[in-house]
């Protein structure tokens, strides 16, 4: 019977001491399921933590804190709110949508939840890159989702959650010899008084409201170009909310130089599988202080290869702290 209980109260200790790491992010996150492949050294070293993710296709923060998912469908509550103002009725908006929920009694965005339900020691935050390049979306976009996120981190007794902030890699046309010539393009339509991201398909909305904030796509020759304006905005941020940013477009870069025949990029810009290994070693290694002590990972990458990166992500790692 003694043993029995000793072996609860271990469960229980183990249980409630587990650290626990939330991803948030898009496709460039959920690519070759890195948040697995994360919780997965966790798992190869014997450390009490776990990883979860809240991963959706091309999402920025804000979208993360405005939409509320269900199976395969989401609610976003701006768009939402713009119609009630418009004179639909839930009724209506919910056989438009075809929503099978009622939807005017979900108030909370599945990130909000989450937080609610769980208290995250480690958030790593993956901003779409844009809102990051550009000095409107800078401001207007990733400034106050970040505010908005701690602000509920607060609201939740988890102000002591610590943000990772991924750095977003550069584009591989940056690499060619002979980069594609951009011309600078609207990308984005904020109204100017809720300074929120007016979507395509709100044809009516912009019809009948025409002040707008605009941003544009800048013209960038280099990936050092890339990477220092990335830098220099995140330290913008940085002067006014409490992050750590992880540099990961540094050792991006500096993997992709030293071993010119690797494969970084898949399908467009999106991460190889040795790309989304070199995130989940940063973020390892951000989180314990350690490189992975083992190097043979099912990751579908040689002994050699994954060697050679945990070791080139630790060397970085340690530089940048002298």
């Amino acid at each position: 019977m003694i043993k029995i209980l000793l072996i609860f109260l271990l469960f229980n200790t183990i249980i409630f001491s587990q650290k626990k790491v939330l991803i948030v992010g898009n496709s460039l996150m959920f690519y070759n399921n890195m948040p697995f492949t994360l919780n997965n050294l966790f798992n190869v070293n014997s450390d009490s933590i776990q990883v979860e993710q809240l991963t959706h296709p091309g999402y920025t923060l804000r979208d993360h804190l405005d939409n509320f998912h269900y199976g395969n469908k989401s609610i976003n509550f701006i768009q939402q709110h713009r119609y009630k103002n418009m004179g639909l009725n839930m009724e209506e908006m919910k056989h438009i949508y075809k929503y099978d929920c009622d939807i005017d009694t979900i108030l909370k965005s599945s990130l909000e939840i989450l937080i609610e339900n769980t208290h995250y020691d480690y958030i790593i935050i993956q901003e779409h890159g844009q809102n990051i390049m550009h000095n409107q979306l800078l401001k207007y976009n990733a400034s106050k989702s970040l505010e908005r996120l701690i602000n509920i981190l607060k609201k939740n007794n988890s102000s002591d959650s610590k943000i990772l902030y991924f750095t977003e890699y550069p584009s591989k046309h940056l690499y060619k010899t002979e980069p594609k010539k951009y011309k600078e393009t609207i990308v984005s339509h904020y109204d100017t008084i809720t300074c929120r991201k007016v979507e395509r398909d709100d044809t009516i909305y912009l019809i009948k409201n025409k002040n707008f904030l605009t941003d544009t796509l800048s013209i960038i020759k280099t990936p050092k170009e890339f990477i220092e304006i990335y830098h220099n905005n995140l330290s913008k941020l940085l002067m006014v909310h409490d992050f750590e940013i992880c540099p990961t477009s540094d050792i991006f870069d500096k993997v992709l130089i030293s071993n010119s025949r690797w494969k970084m990029y898949r399908l467009g810009d999106h991460p190889s599988k040795k790309a989304s290994f070199l995130f989940a070693c940063v973020f390892y290694e951000m989180i314990t202080g350690q490189k992975p002590k083992k190097t043979k990972y099912k990751i579908g990458l040689s002994k050699k290869s994954s060697t050679k990166i945990v070791k080139e992500v630790d060397e970085y790692l340690q530089l940048i702290k002298l």
